[in-house]
């Protein structure tokens, strides 16, 4: 099931990639980028009475396609995946993957911050809603759960081509029926659950213009 889902992904990400490079020779600047972040995930609710510190782990990663629709607003498309273990029990745990769609804001732009301090340095927020495929270690089916994410990213660039991410991202999962540690709520219940993605990561800009739209 999940490699079927991991084509459909990559296959949206693949025509947003094609759409992107072929309006991007319309404009001034470069309109489509690939984006690869991971770090630590920090879970919120439900914790089952275990202390969110314990479970702060390196295992989260996501990968996205953006285009942007101006150099103040655009679209991001997502696939993430994050692995939470039970700190008493390492055969315990839950793991997510997550396909989204984000809009995504240019905030220097916006707040029409001075182009000195934009040339290398650049804030973005996000936000959109999305569906999680969750599994627990010991547990039979997985759970399919909505969500909503909302977040911000900083910008760092190196070359016209690569910038250095900086993302801190609030993820809430609707009707979350399985505790971080992978057991599951008494009496089949649910909750809404929640955790935080603090990461670092790499843009790529494609298109044959100098600029992407993030500085220009």
């Amino acid at each position: 099931m999940i490699s079927s889902q991991y084509r459909k992904i990559f296959f949206s990400i693949s025509l947003l990639l094609c759409f992107g490079i072929i309006t991007a020779q319309e404009t001034k600047y470069n309109r489509f980028s690939a984006e690869l972040t991971t770090g630590i995930h920090v879970p919120l609710s439900p914790n089952n009475e275990i202390s969110s510190s314990d479970y702060i782990a390196f295992k989260q990663f996501q990968i996205s396609g953006r285009y942007m629709i101006s150099n103040k607003y655009g679209l991001k498309a997502h696939y993430g995946y994050n692995k939470f273990d039970d700190p008493n029990d390492s055969e315990n745990g839950i793991t997510f993957h997550r396909i989204g769609l984000e809009g995504v804001a240019n905030i220097n732009r916006l707040l029409e911050v001075n182009p000195a301090g934009r040339r290398r340095f650049n804030l973005l927020a996000h936000g959109g809603v999305g569906l999680s495929f969750a599994k627990a270690n010991l547990g039979n089916g997985t759970d399919h759960i909505g969500n909503i994410l909302l977040g911000l990213t900083g910008e760092i660039k190196l070359n016209n081509r690569f910038s250095l991410l900086g993302d801190v991202t609030y993820l809430a999962n609707f009707r979350q029926h399985t505790y971080f540690d992978g057991k599951s709520l008494p009496n089949n219940d649910y909750k809404t659950g929640s955790f935080v993605n603090v990461s670092l990561g790499i843009m790529y800009s494609f298109g044959p213009n100098k600029f992407h739209a993030d500085w220009y």
